[in-house]
């Protein structure tokens, strides 16, 4: 991603896919990576969504807590740090409450596809409009 030219905007949705200790030993390297070869491009942070079994499934949204707590924690001590142009989504509320935005509980449907979108482009053009 580093060696891209002339990037526009990074987005780091890597959440789902890595562990709470994973992001907490390597998501501020790789956004250091990023930064230092486009110091100008703005950096987004999503979190993971709440799927709808995690109503349930006390470990799972344990698990998923930790991983977004892990995000954050990384988005704070940059912003601390006086970081700028990187934003932030939270996932609590990216997928809607019915239970239809996933096929299995985790993979997006149609209609999650749509929701995500809905939820993160507002954030997106924000970050480009003041790139």
């Amino acid at each position: 991603m580093a060696s891209v030219e002339d990037p526009s905007l990074f987005v780091l949705d890597n959440v789902p896919n890595c562990e709470a200790s994973l992001i907490d030993e390597r998501e501020e390297k790789f956004f250091r990576i990023l930064r230092d070869a486009h110091p100008d491009v703005p950096v987004v942070f999503i979190e993971n969504p709440n799927y709808p079994h995690t109503v349930f499934d006390k470990k799972a949204a344990a698990d998923i807590a930790a991983r977004n707590a892990s995000m954050r924690a990384v988005y704070d001590k940059l912003k601390k740090a006086g970081e700028k142009k990187i934003y932030y989504i939270k996932g609590d509320k990216m997928l809607g409450t019915d239970g239809e935005a996933t096929v299995d509980g985790v993979h997006f449907t149609d209609l999650g596809m749509v929701r995500y979108t809905e939820y993160v482009l507002p954030t997106l053009k924000k970050a480009l409009r003041k790139k």
